[in-house]
């Protein structure tokens, strides 16, 4: 009799932490300034889509540091552009074993920061190419690659990683720097989905990413902007600001709200 009601109480306790206690992934974009990293994590566990500049690269490994992350299980760096990718040296020496991914791109005639960083990843032994077609997974959280199909010219942001994040019948869109060709082609190849809960705005804002269609056709309920304050770039554009709100979308910003939590 005994027996059986530790029993019983053992099977309720295990029943309790996995209802009450076992965490939720949280989705953090990061407040970079100029740049974007975006920290996925549950619990100590993260991942890093893009990694800032690599000035904000110790402002980063802070940041996780307090949200209480002390392992990597990998980063994704959309792109080699240094506001995406170029803290990749310092978050190299932090986490020596995490895989990192990336498109891949050959890259020519760019410039110095953008070829370090491309030399660095190849001869990375912890890296690996993916495209559309390839999924990840971070415990229940799915990672699937939406674009490039190829990688097609020298320009880094039209082939760009596209990622759409799925867990728990929620969506959460992170569009690199893609602009309007890539997001036609996307809807084109009815690769998109129908709505999604969070977008991550392409190429911080600028005008010539956001097209009303593609908006129209992923109808998020909430865009967010990774972008610095007073920029010289004129990020993120006011029209695409009214589009966004004219479609009663709740805009947030890293230079007004700082790290935004999911």
């Amino acid at each position: 009799m005994i027996i059986k009601l530790i029993k019983d109480i053992i099977i309720f306790i295990l029943l309790f932490y996995s209802v009450f206690i076992h965490a939720e992934p949280k989705l953090t974009v990061l407040d970079v300034g100029e740049g974007q990293a975006i920290l996925l994590n549950e619990g100590g566990d993260g991942v890093l889509i893009d990694v800032g500049h690599l000035g904000q690269a110790g402002n980063v490994l802070r940041k996780m540091e307090k949200i209480g992350v002390s392992k990597l299980r990998f980063f994704l760096l959309t792109h080699l552009h240094p506001d995406h990718a170029s803290g990749y040296f310092r978050i190299r020496e932090a986490f020596p074993d995490a895989p990192v991914y990336d498109n891949c791109h050959e890259i020519k005639g760019q410039p110095d920061t953008v070829r370090w960083t491309y030399q660095a990843l190849t001869g990375d032994r912890h890296r690996t190419c993916v495209k559309a077609g390839h999924s990840l997974s971070f415990n229940d959280v799915s990672i699937k690659i939406l674009w490039p199909v190829e990688i097609k010219g020298n320009n880094l942001n039209q082939n760009s990683l596209v990622v759409l994040l799925e867990y728990s019948g929620k969506r959460v869109l992170i569009m690199g720097d893609v602009d309007h060709s890539v997001e036609n082609e996307l809807m084109k190849n009815n690769q998109l989905p129908e709505h999604v809960d969070v977008l991550v705005l392409g190429h911080h804002g600028a005008k010539d990413a956001t097209g009303e269609k593609f908006v129209e056709r992923v109808n998020p309920r909430i865009a967010v902007i990774s972008v610095n304050k007073n920029n010289i770039r004129d990020y993120p554009s006011s029209e695409i600001i009214r589009r966004l709100k004219g479609k009663s979308i709740e805009v947030l910003r890293t230079d007004m709200d700082g790290d935004i939590e999911f």
